[in-house]
C-alpha cells in the first residue's frame, strides 16, 4: 500500500466525526485545509515517517493556493486526476533538487543519493523538495541550542516542598515569605494561600523542554486561530484555509492538522498518535496540548477514530507533558516565499524564525 491507498475520503470523515462530537460542547476545534492520512507500510516502518509526512503535506496542495505550476505537473496524471508521488518518486525529486543546487551541505551529508535507500529525512529535506516544486516553505526552530549535552532539566535545584516532587517541572512558585520554600503548579493551586504566601511565579529556564512546549503551542495557536472569531467566542468545528504543518523532533515526525480550544480559550493541541500505544490519554479541561496525523497509525486504527463517537479524544489527544523533547522544528507553507527551481534564494535552507 502506498500514497494512493491513503484513507479514502479521510478529511470528510474526520470533519463529520469532529462536527458531531463537538456540537453540544463548549470550545472550538480549528481544522486545517483538506489533507489525507498516509500511513507507513511494512516496507518503510522505522525510516519512512518523513517521506509519508511529505506526502501528507503535498496532499493539501491539491486543493490550496500553495500549489505551483511545477507541483501541478508532478501531481497530475495523464487523465487529469491528481495522485501523490510515492517514496521513490520523492527520492528522485530530492536528488534532482540537490543537482539543481538546493542545500549543498545537506546533499553532501547524505552522499547526494537517496534513491532506493532506507534513508531517514527531516525538515530540511522536505523543505528542499517543496521549494524545488515551487512551493514556498519556511522552517521555525523551537528550543534551538537548548541546554548543554547534559540536558539539565527545568528547575533542577528545586523540589516541591508540598508533594515532594524531586525536580519541579513546569512553572515553579517560590515563597516570598520563606527563604527556601517552593511549590509545583498543582500544589500551588491547592496550598498557595496562607502563611507561606504570597509566591513568585518562576518560569522554566530558556531552552528547557517545558518552555519549548509552551512556545510551540502558543505559536500553533496563533497560526490556526489568527483572523478567526475572538478568543472565547468560537464554538464547534471551524474549518480553516490554513495548510497543515510538519512537526519534527528527535527520531520522529508528524503532520499537525488542527488545534482545539476549550471554552476559556486555552489551546489544546490535538495529535494523531499511535492508537496502540496511547489509547488511554485524556486531556483535562484547560490543558494545553496539538490534532496531528502520525504515519505510524494504521488505516484500520484511524478508521476506528473516525467512526466511533469521541474515540479520537482517547486516541488522538496528547498531553503537553508528552512534548518533552528540548527541540522541535516546524515547517509551514509560505505563499509569499514561493519560488521556482531557478531561484537562488530558495535554494538556501535556513530557519526563518527561532525560539530559544
Amino acid at each position: 500500500m502506498d500514497a494512493d491507498d491513503a484513507t479514502v475520503n479521510f478529511y470528510a470523515k474526520l470533519s463529520a466525526r469532529l462536527d458531531a462530537d463537538l456540537q453540544h460542547e463548549d470550545g472550538a476545534l480549528w481544522l486545517c485545509s483538506p489533507v489525507r492520512h498516509v500511513p507507513s507500510t511494512l516496507e518503510d516502518v522505522g525510516w519512512g515517517c518523513g517521506w509519508r509526512n511529505c506526502q501528507m503535506l503535498l496532499s493539501s496542495t491539491l486543493t490550496s493556493d500553495c500549489q505551483s505550476t511545477v507541483c501541478n505537473q508532478v501531481l497530475c496524471q495523464d487523465d487529469g486526476s491528481a495522485a501523490l508521488p510515492d517514496i521513490l518518486t520523492l527520492q528522485c525529486l530530492l536528488e534532482a533538487a540537490w543537482a539543481a543546487g538546493f542545500d549543498p551541505d545537506g546533499a553532501a551529508q547524505l552522499g547526494h543519493k537517496v534513491q532506493g535507500a532506507k534513508t531517514w529525512i527531516g525538515t530540511t529535506e522536505i523543505a528542499v523538495i517543496l521549494r524545488f516544486l515551487g512551493v514556498g516553505a519556511r522552517i521555525i526552530d523551537f528550543g534551538v541550542r537548548a541546554h548543554s549535552s547534559a540536558g539539565a532539566p527545568p528547575h533542577a535545584s528545586f523540589s516541591c516542598d508540598a508533594c515532594g516532587m524531586a525536580i519541579i517541572q513546569g512553572t515553579r512558585y517560590h515563597s516570598l515569605v520563606l527563604d527556601d520554600y517552593d511549590l509545583c503548579a498543582r500544589c500551588h493551586r491547592q496550598h498557595g494561600g496562607g502563611p507561606v504566601g504570597p509566591f513568585e511565579c518562576v518560569q522554566p529556564p530558556p531552552g528547557s523542554a517545558d518552555r519549548t512546549a509552551v512556545q510551540l503551542l502558543n505559536w500553533a495557536h496563533t497560526y490556526f486561530t489568527e483572523g478567526g472569531p475572538k478568543e472565547g467566542q468560537a464554538r464547534g468545528l471551524l474549518r480553516t484555509s490554513r495548510p497543515p504543518l510538519y512537526l519534527q523532533h528527535q527520531g520522529h515526525s508528524r503532520t499537525v492538522i488542527g488545534l482545539l480550544e476549550n471554552a476559556q480559550g486555552a489551546a489544546v493541541a490535538v495529535w494523531a498518535v499511535s492508537l496502540a500505544r496511547d489509547r488511554a490519554l485524556v486531556t483535562p479541561a484547560g490543558a494545553q496540548a496539538l490534532l496531528v496525523l502520525d504515519p505510524a497509525v494504521t488505516s484500520s486504527a484511524m478508521h476506528k477514530a473516525l467512526t466511533v463517537p469521541k474515540y479520537w479524544r482517547s486516541g488522538m489527544l496528547l498531553q503537553p507533558r508528552s512534548l518533552g523533547h528540548p527541540q522541535y522544528q516546524v515547517l509551514r507553507f509560505d505563499s509569499t516565499g514561493a519560488g521556482v527551481p531557478e531561484s537562488d534564494l530558495s535554494k538556501v535552507i535556513l530557519a526563518a524564525e527561532a525560539f530559544p
